[in-house]
């Protein structure tokens, strides 16, 4: 018997790990869908002791647990769900909800957009529990999934949340040592963790109650049933699923700045955007990808990158040599493990507003330069009366704004960049097979798309397809831009 047992552990493991790799594909096949993951508490600070800062090992913290029991979470989910620093002093437990979005991508190029919750529940003893949850969909409506979130948190009692006794079966506790780190001081302390024996069922390793995966599967069907509406709104080009506000605000409303990194976005450089709040990473980095709209960009876009996913060497690399242009969205204390920064980036502290502008770039591309193009001086004032302050603010004319420059900016006709208009024949060369692309390109999906049935295959046309007209596309920038000086 003892032998059985075991083997059908394994077999339980094996299948959980099969299951593990082929989660975000079966998301893809399955869209829409929303997913709620549950991670069960944790106490992080004992009673009687005066810890204000921990920094957590998620590896040693319970594995997020499906509400509905039904699929393993994706691989490192504990890294975008959960901070790698905690701050438990009385100012930080004042407001102990906080969130933080993000975005997944698979192995085949599929999205999963989730937000994450962290709460810490303070005792009278002193004593500090942490408990979280994480919703994933196929649609960039992280502004949804923060409020659910949000509910979900300011409702715990009724849904069994946060608490150690409030589960549907009787489970055992078993004590574990979690290894932790304070102000450089390792620390160890005992954690109660909910575990049974033999292989646990979804109930057993924390679900907390019916109503918590009714609930899940009630948003879950309103999802599905708005697919329609969803699809829509994920193929529209002005539509980004983000607010305009926090990037505003963190660059101070200053319409210059903003102009500045959109042009730096549209000529292809390297911009990496850092803050010590979590919560403003995604939000600001993808309402800049969208003031490029209809365009995205064309190399690495990272929004939230955690500052424990990455070795520190790799973050290094990554951040100093990609040779491919970028905008990332990383924490503060990344930035600080990293150290010195290539003199070759974009760099945008949204804590301050500053923005450090790479040490060598393109004559075009200098401030006084661009101040002597009109195109820019109106944009600048366009963005200027738009953004205002808080009271003032309009964000459908930022985004107008953007809009129209974007267009003037990559008009082969148009020659926005270009003081006097003169005819180049390089240039009308490429407008012309740009146009010629992109006829032949609706051509091919057509036929391509009545033909071939495998969704992965039309994507990877489509994908080189929008390769070739990047190319094309960067080629007439640089041409419109040298004669513009």
């Amino acid at each position: 018997r003892g032998a059985s047992d075991r083997v059908a552990r394994r077999q339980a493991l094996a299948q959980q790990w099969l299951e593990h790799g082929r989660l975000l594909e079966a998301m893809a096949r399955d869209r829409p869908f929303l997913d709620l993951f549950y991670v069960a508490p944790t106490r992080i600070r004992e009673a009687g002791e005066t810890l204000t800062m921990v920094k957590l090992a998620h590896a040693a913290l319970p594995a997020p647990v499906h509400a509905m029991g039904a699929a393993p979470p994706p691989d490192r989910l504990l890294h975008f769900a959960l901070p790698a620093e905690l701050r438990l002093d009385a100012e930080s437990l004042e407001k102990p909800v906080f969130t933080a979005s993000f975005c997944l991508t698979d192995s085949l190029g599929a999205h999963a957009y989730g937000c994450g919750l962290t709460v810490l529940d303070a005792a009278d003893d002193g004593s500090v529990v942490l408990w979280g949850a994480v919703m994933l969909s196929s649609s960039a409506i992280v502004d949804v999934l923060h409020t659910l979130l949000l509910s979900l948190a300011a409702q715990r009692g009724p849904y069994g949340l946060g608490a150690f006794d409030r589960v549907e079966r009787p489970i055992s506790t078993t004590t574990h040592r979690l290894a932790l780190t304070t102000r450089g001081t390792s620390l160890v302390f005992d954690a109660t963790l909910m575990a049974t024996s033999g292989v646990p069922s979804a109930f057993d390793r924390g679900v907390p109650s019916t109503r918590f995966r009714t609930f899940c599967a009630s948003a879950a069907a309103e999802v599905r049933g708005s697919a329609a509406v969803l699809e829509f709104l994920q193929g529209h080009h002005l539509w980004s699923g983000v607010s305009l506000l926090p990037l505003c605000k963190a660059l101070r409303w200053s319409g210059p700045e903003l102009a500045h990194l959109l042009l730096c976005l549209l000529t292809d450089q390297r911009i990496l955007l850092f803050s010590s709040s979590r919560e403003l990473l995604y939000p600001a980095s993808t309402a800049l990808q969208g003031l490029v709209s209809p365009f995205k960009c064309q190399g690495v876009f990272i929004p939230f990158l955690p500052f424990k996913l990455l070795q520190e060497e790799e973050a290094r690399t990554l951040l100093n040599e990609c040779a491919q242009p970028f905008l990332i969205g990383c924490e503060r204390a990344l930035v600080d493990a990293v150290g010195t920064l290539s003199d070759e980036l974009v760099v945008v502290d949204l804590d301050s507003g500053l923005i450090r502008r790479p040490k060598v770039q393109a004559p075009a591309l200098e401030k006084k330069a661009l101040l002597q193009m009109r195109c820019v001086r109106t944009l600048c004032a366009r963005l200027q009366e738009a953004m205002g302050d808080l009271v003032r603010f309009k964000p459908a004319h930022v985004q107008a704004a953007c809009l129209e420059f974007v267009f003037g900016f990559c008009d082969a006709r148009g020659r926005t960049l270009a003081r006097t208009p003169t005819s180049g024949a390089e240039e009308k060369v490429l407008a012309a097979v740009l146009e010629s692309l992109g006829e032949f390109s609706s051509e091919v999906s057509h036929r391509f798309g009545t033909r071939v049935e495998s969704r992965e295959m039309r994507e990877e046309l489509a994908r080189a397809l929008r390769s070739a007209e990047a190319g094309l596309l960067s080629r007439l920038v640089e041409r419109v831009a040298g004669e513009g000086r």
